[in-house]
């Protein structure tokens, strides 16, 4: 009986966002950020455990800072596999946390400031990857709500090949852009476009600062009173948020106006 491959999705979280401390517990109609994070990801696993083939595993990967003990404590609470290593060098906490993987299998790399994933598009694109077997698959300009998908053998040479700085903090840079090493063929990536399965890359799904959570929640307090949180469509999020920013620009362009005088009787 042939061994199945497994596809391991590593979430990189931490209490210690410069620009919004804290995020990954900021609250969602009663569900913490993380928490959306996982459980969306966890319903793409599910279409993925369809396949006799794959075994999908999902990780939390965090740091030792002591901050993210609530983190990992969490992490146990809920069920999650959690991995803590350096909080500077997350591409170094990628790589332990493939730990126990074979070559062949597959890292999905997603972050815990984008709680909107697509479940559909989650598993869309690792089916892709796994069709086309390239070392590294991507939405050009990444997305929000789909994460990125590589082989782990990728991910081991990428510690070891990739020493500059952006790559350390942001694991893939030395993937995507080709000036950063001087072997542009060293890898094999799949580069799948900004609109790939309609996606709307204008439309930012993601809380990096105080007024992505502000906007997101007003958005999502209008949807979620009919839906459960965890299962309405992303698009329909995607929809709502386009037409409340067309809005916000109306009623801005509304307030730049200049007063018409009035003529004189």
């Amino acid at each position: 009986m042939s061994k199945k491959l497994t596809v391991r999705v590593i979430v990189q979280a931490r209490m210690g966002s410069s620009r919004l401390p804290g995020k990954i517990f900021a609250n969602l109609q009663n569900h913490p950020v993380l928490d959306w994070v996982t459980s969306r990801l966890q319903r793409g696993l599910f279409v993925l455990k369809q396949s006799a083939s794959i075994n999908p595993e999902l990780w939390v990967a965090t740091t030792v800072h002591p901050r993210d003990d609530r983190t990992s404590r969490w992490c146990y609470e809920h069920g999650l596999r959690c991995f803590r290593g350096s909080e500077k060098d997350v591409l170094d906490r990628y790589v332990q946390a493939s730990e126990g993987l074979d070559d062949e299998d597959v890292v999905v790399r997603a972050t815990a400031d984008n709680p909107f994933y697509c479940p559909l598009r989650v598993a869309d694109l690792i089916q892709t990857h796994l069709q086309k077997q390239p070392d590294y698959t991507f939405i050009r300009g990444l997305s929000y709500v789909v994460p990125e998908v590589m082989q782990v053998k990728t991910l081991r040479t990428l510690r070891e090949v990739a020493l500059d700085a952006e790559s350390r903090e942001h694991v893939t840079p030395f993937l995507r852009t080709p000036g950063l090493h001087s072997f542009p063929n060293q890898f094999k990536t799949q580069a799948m476009p900004s609109s790939w399965n309609h996606l709307r890359p204008e439309v930012r799904l993601t809380i990096d600062t105080a007024h992505d959570y502000i906007l997101l929640s007003k958005i999502l307090s209008s949807i979620s009173k009919q839906n459960n949180p965890h299962h309405f469509k992303t698009v329909s999020l995607e929809t709502l948020y386009q037409a409340w920013d067309e809005m916000q620009a109306i009623r801005l362009q509304a307030a730049m106006r200049p007063l018409v005088p009035k003529h004189a009787a």
